[in-house]
């Protein structure tokens, strides 16, 4: 009786041995749990061969930017405007997709294997962390952000080493300043009326002074606007490809933040120093159409 209990025993032993796996992994509930389970574990000290980092982070980056770009101007179509965003005269602006969402710790994580936000912790209730827009990057960080996702999906780089754009490769880029303004305002979906991008009403479409608790909150909270685009009011001022004067160095960035209000009207337009990074400032991606 004896034997035949350690036999049993034994065999349950082996059996739970081979099939250990199956009871000691994190179960992987959906997309969202599996990033965050490979970032950790493959970008955070899990693994120490780069060649798994690499392919861990493309594929990072292809699950968080899937269904992620909005058409604004489709292929083979192109929008003139008069005294638009800032520019005097007319422009033309060209077929272009932009983000759905300003950029996320988890994707920029995910992509630069680092997170500079200051906003690290303590996310409102309810909220992810991972999932709240990252900030305190410059200009020049969120260009090379810009490269290094187009790399690893396999994409032109638009930004050479001197940060010039080429706006004919098919990489990830920022907005310039009327691309971004059209998109706040619904392109050709409608709502160029709004004050604000998607609403009249600073409150449903915004973080904000008034209701942010000073902080930043995670994506896509708010009432998006006719194009289905989030928080381009409030949350975090968002860098675009675009001078605040030909002559200057200085890069415009608009939508507002959580630390104010006024700045998240769709009109309202501000700069700083490509070398600068604050707490309410971050990105959102866009990319040229053909």
């Amino acid at each position: 009786m004896k034997v035949k209990n350690f036999r049993f025993l034994s065999f349950m032993l082996v059996f739970f041995s081979a099939y250990s796996p199956i009871f000691s992994q994190p179960k992987l509930l959906d997309v969202s749990s599996k990033v965050n389970y490979d970032i950790e574990m493959h970008l955070n000290g899990g693994t120490q061969n780069p060649a798994n980092k690499e392919t861990c982070a493309s594929d990072m980056a292809r699950i968080l930017m899937a269904d992620e770009m909005v058409t604004v101007i489709p292929a083979g179509k192109k929008v003139n405007l008069e005294n638009f965003a800032g520019t005097s005269g007319s422009q033309v602006i060209n077929a272009y997709k932009i983000a759905k969402h300003e950029v996320t710790q988890e994707l920029y994580m995910a992509v630069m294997g680092e997170n500079p936000s200051y906003f690290k912790d303590d996310p409102d209730d309810g909220e992810i962390q991972e999932k709240r827009p990252v900030e305190c990057v410059t200009w020049y960080e969120a260009c090379d952000f810009c490269n290094k996702l187009s790399e690893l999906l396999g994409l032109t780089p638009c930004y050479d080493k001197s940060y010039n754009c080429n706006y004919n490769s098919n990489g990830y880029r920022l907005p310039t300043e009327s691309e971004w303004e059209m998109a706040a305002r619904g392109g050709v979906a409608g709502g160029w009326d709004n004050i604000y991008a998607g609403s009249n009403k600073i409150k449903e479409v915004a973080w904000y002074r008034g209701n942010s608790d000073e902080k930043t909150h995670e994506v896509g909270k708010k009432k998006p606007n006719s194009l289905g685009l989030y928080d381009m009011s409030g949350n975090v001022w968002e860098w675009c490809d675009s001078r605040w004067e030909p002559s200057s160095s200085y890069r415009v960035d608009r939508g507002g933040s959580w630390s104010r209000d006024d700045g998240c009207k769709v009109f309202y337009r501000s700069y700083g120093s490509p070398n600068n990074s604050f707490s309410r400032l971050g990105l959102r991606l866009a990319c040229s159409v053909f």
